[in-house]
């Protein structure tokens, strides 16, 4: 999945709930308006009208509940595809692996040079740091993945959502948290 795409799925899922639930507070709203307007009979608010405005709650924190599960899925279905992006693969071994198998005494910097020349390849890397952890090397390299920043943006989402949806009736919410998300967007 691209970026955009991510983005442009998570911000639709994001305005439609809070259209819907907009939509619902505004009929909420409304009857409670009507019901404190001294027209209708105790015995008819009580029987009528409160149940109706309980419903209107159920169905504003229901739809606030699928929209975050909604998002949650989404967000999920993408960290998976990223991660699948750092997994050991056979096919990214290189001739360089045979050094660390060997039985080669290698040195810190020699291993060091080894994991700097795959910096777009995990494999490659986590070798070299468990060929350096098994032979007691202090490797002054991190293992990084690429992707780390997106998983880790992606991972945040969820929450970001969360509370806009949550302040769906106020619109600083959205307008403070959704750009947040616009890194998603290239």
């Amino acid at each position: 999945m691209k970026k955009s795409d991510f983005y442009w799925d998570i911000k639709s899922v994001v305005d439609e709930a809070i259209a819907d639930i907009k939509e619902l507070e505004s009929d909420k709203k409304k009857l409670e308006s009507e019901m404190k307007s001294s027209k209708f009979q105790q015995s008819y608010i009580k029987k009528e009208m409160l149940p109706m405005i309980e419903g209107k709650n159920r169905a504003i924190e229901e739809r606030k509940a699928a929209a975050n599960k909604q998002i949650k899925a989404l967000a999920d279905s993408y960290l998976s595809e990223l991660n699948e992006a750092n997994e050991l693969r056979g096919e990214d071994l290189t001739d360089d692996a045979k050094l660390l198998t060997a039985g080669v005494k290698l040195t810190g910097s020699e291993l060091e040079k080894i994991f700097d020349r795959y910096g777009d390849n995990p494999t490659m890397q986590q070798i070299v740091h468990r060929y350096a952890d098994e032979h007691d090397i202090k490797l002054n390299r991190v293992l990084t993945f690429k992707n780390a920043p997106l998983i880790e943006a992606v991972s945040c989402t969820p929450k970001i959502c969360e509370a806009v949806i949550k302040w769906a009736d106020d619109a600083s919410v959205y307008s403070e948290l959704m750009p947040q998300l616009d890194g998603f967007k290239e």
